[in-house]
């Protein structure tokens, strides 16, 4: 499933992977481009030119935002399908119209130039969780507790994590109280329990809590 989109800029901006069609533009057809590039030839030490300079950069600069700029984007639904032409960019959008990045085809081979955000949340008052390509990062910041935490090994369940927030093992974080005194902790287990558990002193609900942030790996 192929389309062209000439110009367009690289994002999920589609619903769904459009039919196939060839290339429609004159410059697509034809194989001509606005693109011009200036080739040269690069030496090492002060007297090849190098460190390269600012006008060579911009010049390169130029020239690849004009072949991206000349060159046609197709949408497929896989990475690997294949395209009408090249030099080209493949934009992914699945079958249910999620966009899962860009590759420029330079007809040798594909480099992925735009990716998926992979950046998930979820909370557990008063914790949330941020999960970004498997990491998932725990926070809170002077939060009233919703529950009385009793001194016990176990400590208070204040919620649930789904599958794909789930740690691999119990992972701990440092609860933080007024003028940042340790007042206990929260343990996240791979069943997805939260718990809040203090060894010293019980801690009553409301109390405002700050945690010292802290991430581990998810299981999905």
């Amino acid at each position: 499933m192929i389309n062209t989109n000439k110009g367009s800029e690289l994002g999920p901006k589609m619903d769904q992977a459009p039919a196939a069609m060839t290339p429609s533009t004159q410059e697509e057809t034809t194989g001509t481009s606005p693109w011009r590039h200036e080739s040269r030839t690069w030496k090492d030490g002060e007297a090849g030119g190098t460190p390269i300079t600012a006008a060579a950069l911009n010049q390169i600069d130029t020239e690849l935002a004009s072949l991206f700029a000349s060159t046609p984007v197709y949408t497929v639904i896989d990475k690997d399908d294949p395209v009408p032409s090249k030099p080209c960019t493949v934009q992914v959008v699945d079958r249910d119209g999620n966009y899962q990045g860009s590759w420029y085809d330079s007809g040798v081979g594909r480099v992925q130039v735009g990716w998926r955000c992979t950046s998930l949340s979820y909370v557990v008052n008063p914790f949330g969780f941020s999960k970004d390509m498997g990491t998932v990062s725990v926070r809170s910041f002077w939060s009233p507790l919703p529950v009385d935490v009793p001194v016990s090994n176990d400590g208070s369940l204040v919620g649930t994590l789904p599958d794909t927030f789930r740690p691999f093992e119990t992972e701990t974080g440092l609860l933080l109280s007024s003028g940042f005194t340790l007042i206990g902790a929260v343990l996240v287990s791979n069943d997805g329990q939260v718990r809040i558990r203090t060894r010293g002193t019980a801690i009553e609900a409301g109390t405002r809590v700050t945690l010292a942030s802290f991430a581990y790996h998810a299981k999905a």
